[in-house]
């Protein structure tokens, strides 16, 4: 199937055949990096006012980040600041990590979703959809309750219908479940649904696995790739 590309919202225009919008969430809706990059920072420096200076400190998390997915891949729990956490301490040579990973999972989101800012043209977008009698559901990877917390800080939550996660369906796209799911659903059907999302990996390549039509958002770039997160 097709896909076209857009650099943000204000650029997509849905054609009135189609009923159903699966609508990813993460650097789709908001740009991800800056967050994360923030939200790194401050715990960076909640791990160093536990074990001290931390010189590696980024290289250290993404093997942390890395070794975790590999033990569990292309499931929600990969994507657990937790276990990122717990890991990371473990790396450091220590074997307490289990007693902070809760506490540091939450200085990570808090800050993350507090540095999220909407990416131009979402609002208007979902007012037409919701206008035109459009379903929307956001199909994302990840666990369902920090995706829930970002769609209300991002006041898009009472704007969409339906929301399907990783950790619901029990695998990360381009899995087709989290795909399916989401039109069973919205009882719809791949000839009248679009997939919405930065990823080609993900998005445009497990929605023309079903032979449903996407719409690639880049941000005005050339990189349709997202880090790992």
């Amino acid at each position: 199937m097709s896909y076209t590309t857009a650099i943000d919202f204000t650029q997509i225009k849905v054609p009135s055949g189609i009923k159903t919008i699966l609508l990813d969430l993460d650097n789709t809706c908001y740009e991800y990096t800056p967050c994360h990059n923030a939200a790194l920072l401050q715990m960076q420096a909640a791990v160093e006012k536990i074990v001290g200076i931390v010189p590696d400190f980024l290289s250290l998390y993404q093997k942390a980040q890395q070794q975790v997915k590999n033990r569990i891949p292309k499931h929600a729990s990969s994507h657990s600041r937790v276990l990122y956490a717990q890991t990371l301490f473990e790396l450091l040579g220590r074997t307490d990590g289990h007693i902070y990973a809760p506490d540091l999972e939450k200085v990570y989101w808090d800050t993350f979703i507090k540095t999220m800012k909407k990416v131009a043209g979402l609002d208007d977008f979902l007012a037409n959809c919701r206008k035109s009698g459009k379903t929307v559901i956001v199909v994302s990877d990840l666990t369902t309750t920090i995706q829930c917390q970002k769609l209300i800080a991002l006041d898009i939550a009472k704007s969409i219908d339906f929301l399907v996660t990783a950790e619901e369906v029990g695998a990360d796209k381009p899995d087709s479940k989290p795909f399916l799911v989401a039109l069973e659903k919205a009882n719809g059907d791949i000839h009248t649904a679009v997939v919405i999302g930065d990823n080609y990996e993900r998005d445009i390549k497990g929605a023309s696995s079903l032979g449903i039509n996407s719409i690639l958002i880049t941000h005005g770039t050339q990189n349709q790739t997202t880090p790992l997160r």
